[in-house]
């Protein structure tokens, strides 16, 4: 978004009043990307819970008018982070849409693009990320093509990711200072992946539940020796049929944000993995 040019002149210009006029302006493009950023995420996972998806699917292919191409590639990130499938999102304009297309391991993109590429009109990238261009009225059939490659590529064991921890953490440490330090690190993709952290011998504090079509997904709040924070774990909802796996003290690791509601900002994050304490 806005012009990398600009990024270039603060950092060569020798004119303070110039570099601070230049920051200024990259600081509130940075506010839009990461507004544009939410919606689409946003948007992305309502109609992924609407849908009933991705379920057995092995992949997840979405696309809109109302998405910024600038932004589809880190949202398709995020979406594999929690979901554990190749994802691709297509901006949507008149007759074409372009894609930003986000791997996991087990299927390299390029090759998995080039099983549909009667439908594409150009797509390129690596094992891990690619992009295309399609015609509006391929994009269904893409859907399903890309789909059936994924499921003969991949298989039909359970998805499941391998994390790499960044750092272990209390609770008592995720302030405001440390999350808006993160969020700064932003925009995440997979050559910059979102920290994971880990928080050991933690409990639930009250009834965790069951939220989203089907209550695939679970909510709940998570303390650790007084420090409460409100969490979110994507697909996890299953979870809740082994109630005393949820009784006992957890190891956990996630992604922690800011949930900014009405002016008040808070604590959140979403699991990537729960574990029995010490397990």
């Amino acid at each position: 978004m806005g012009d990398a040019r600009l990024g270039v002149d603060l950092l060569t210009g020798d004119d303070g009043a110039e570099a601070r006029g230049r920051a200024e302006k990259l600081e509130e493009w940075n506010r839009q990307r990461r507004n544009l950023e939410r919606e689409a995420h946003e948007e992305a996972l309502n109609r992924l819970e609407a849908d009933g998806l991705p379920g057995e699917r092995r992949s997840i292919v979405l696309a809109s008018e109302r998405w910024h191409p600038g932004v589809i590639g880190i949202v398709a990130s995020r979406l594999v982070d929690s979901f554990h499938r190749p994802v691709v999102l297509i901006h949507l304009d008149g007759d074409e849409g372009k894609g930003s297309c986000r791997g996991v391991a087990g299927i390299h993109m390029v090759e998995a693009l080039g099983g549909c590429s009667d439908l594409l009109i150009q797509f390129g990238g690596h094992k891990g990320a690619a992009g295309l261009s399609i015609r509006r009225k391929d994009v269904e059939p893409f859907i399903e093509r890309f789909e059936a490659v994924a499921r003969e590529t991949m298989g039909d064991e359970p998805m499941e990711a391998e994390l790499f921890l960044d750092a272990a953490v209390d609770f008592a440490e995720l302030g405001m200072p440390l999350l808006e330090s993160m969020e700064k690190m932003a925009p995440f993709g997979s050559g910059n992946p979102q920290p994971i952290l880990a928080t050991a011998g933690v409990e639930v504090a009250g009834r965790p539940e069951g939220v989203g079509q089907g209550a695939k997904h679970l909510k709940m709040r998570l303390r650790q020796r007084g420090e409460i924070v409100d969490t979110i774990g994507f697909g996890l909802g299953g979870l809740l049929e082994d109630p005393d796996f949820l009784k006992g003290k957890l190891d956990v690791a996630y992604h922690a944000g800011v949930n900014r509601w009405r002016g008040r900002s808070s604590v959140q994050i979403q699991i990537k993995a729960l574990r029995p304490a010490g397990g």
